[in-house]
């Protein structure tokens, strides 16, 4: 038997008033986080950090 796989993808994202216009704007990018964080999940690679 084998056994299902579960993953747990999230993007987080800060509002910075130098940049961001509005909420659309952080979660936008939050959004991004995440898929960023979903490709790495599915080839199994460690996830970097994006605000670095």
């Amino acid at each position: 038997m084998q056994a299902d796989r579960v993953s747990f993808a999230a993007g987080i994202a800060e509002y910075n008033p130098q940049t961001d216009e509005s909420v659309a704007d952080v979660l936008k990018r939050a959004d991004s986080f995440m898929y960023i964080n979903k490709k790495h999940i599915k080839k199994r690679e460690p996830v970097q950090e994006a605000w670095e």
